[in-house]
């Protein structure tokens, strides 16, 4: 998770936009959820995991960033 924070502030494409974690994206990358944990967990670099986990549930990385925020997130709300 800390390697993901990391890479939050670096640069984005030229005309990226912004990407944005929709319902579908969810239900896309909920499948493969234990995998991602286990992969960050297990050292994988952030970017190939995204890369990865995004051409496979059809969806961009930026969406799987944005999910493996959310997790975080929760994560940190439930051990408070």
């Amino acid at each position: 998770m800390f390697r993901y924070l990391f890479c939050l502030g670096m640069p984005s494409a030229a005309g990226a936009r912004r990407p944005e974690l929709t319902a579908e994206a969810v239900q896309r990358i909920g499948p493969h959820t234990e995998e991602i944990i286990t992969r960050l967990n297990g050292g994988e670099t952030v970017q190939a995991l995204l890369n990865d986990v995004a051409a496979r549930a059809g969806v961009t990385p930026g969406q799987v960033a944005l999910c493996i925020h959310e997790l975080a997130a929760a994560s940190q709300r439930t051990t408070k």
